[in-house]
């Protein structure tokens, strides 16, 4: 968990992913532009790869944390339709919102030692965990639980990015089953170059 004693603006960390991303494909070979230097904020993606500066330039999404969670820019009610989990309607949202891989930055330590986590994820495996994951959360015991707020963020944890099971909160009876389990996606450099 980040302890920094600077407090950062929402828009300042996701800044600083987008720089230290773009530092670490730099280091790679890779040709890299930030689109958000030149327009106020791309919809869909922050940053333009291209793999040892040849060929086809890539759109890249980059969410940044200081915590254990990542907002994906939709709330639950993308998902639900007349009080019930709607998932054609919730794939079609997030299809429309994924348009690209995405990398995941945890920030830990501290402003004068940050410790990065790297995760790249694949547009199809980005939507799959949204979709699998919301599912789970808004309906573990078989239907939408009624505290739920259809205004609320849909988050995506550290422990589901990283591959793992678990329960996100003590309501949830049963345990998520995570797509990504046995996946690999710390520095997973190639999931960028995948459509």
């Amino acid at each position: 968990m980040y302890k920094g004693t600077i407090k950062l603006h929402r828009q300042t960390k996701g800044v600083v992913g987008e720089i230290y991303l773009t530092m670490r494909l730099l280091l790679l070979g890779h040709d890299v532009a930030n689109t958000n230097f030149t327009v106020k904020n791309t919809a869909n993606y922050d940053l333009l790869c291209r793999k040892n500066g040849e060929g086809k330039a890539y759109p890249l999404q980059v969410k940044t944390t200081f915590s254990d969670a990542w907002r994906v820019g939709m709330t639950h009610a993308d998902f639900i339709t007349n009080g019930k989990f709607d998932e054609v309607k919730g794939r079609k949202n997030t299809e429309a919102k994924v348009q690209c891989s995405w990398a995941f930055l945890l920030v830990d330590g501290n402003e004068l030692k940050p410790d990065i986590t790297i995760f790249i994820l694949t547009r199809q495996q980005v939507i799959d965990l949204i979709v699998t994951s919301e599912y789970w959360y808004l309906t573990d015991n078989g239907r939408i639980d009624p505290n739920v707020s259809e205004k609320g963020d849909v988050g995506l944890t550290k422990t589901w990015i990283m591959g793992d099971a678990g329960k996100s909160t003590g309501k949830h009876n049963n345990v998520y089953q995570n797509p990504l389990a046995g996946i690999t996606l710390v520095d997973n450099w190639d999931n960028i170059w995948k459509d």
